[in-house]
């Protein structure tokens, strides 16, 4: 991502679109999870279920490894202190994964014991809810 300097964007537009750091925070949350969400409904309407659900599950490893707010914010971590718009998009963004997973589990790529939950210590291992999953990747298939 860009500075607003680097974009041409002055101190003073940044302040009246994002007059808090924490309104500025969210928008970038919120992007993250939308761009996310679309790239999961994406592999939902794959051919592959299978190999959708995993190219899905390493790429959302692979943002939430990168951004440690963005996996607490899926998981729902702080939830006292996320906007309406945030939660919203997480839990979206849950329920789209829960329906990959179970395209999965209905091709027989996956373990019918797998759960959303049980795969949150492989898509986001730093999260404090996942401190009790399982971590071997090699149980999930």
């Amino acid at each position: 991502m860009r500075s607003p300097a680097g974009a041409g964007i002055g101190p003073g537009t940044v302040h009246r679109h994002f007059p808090t750091k924490e309104t500025l925070f969210e928008a970038v949350v919120v992007e993250h999870l939308e761009q996310l969400s679309r790239d999961a409904r994406a592999a939902l309407q794959a051919d592959e279920d299978g190999s959708a659900f995993f190219a899905f599950l390493i790429r959302m490893t692979g943002e939430t490894d990168a951004k440690q707010d963005l996996a607490d914010a899926i998981a729902g971590v702080g939830a006292a202190t996320l906007g309406s718009a945030t939660l919203q998009e997480a839990a979206d963004l849950r329920e789209i994964f829960a329906a990959l997973l179970r395209r999965a589990q209905r091709a027989n790529v996956v373990r019918s014991t797998w759960t959303p939950q049980g795969c949150r210590r492989l898509s986001w291992p730093r999260s404090p809810l996942s401190a009790n999953v399982p971590t071997r990747p090699d149980s999930i298939a």
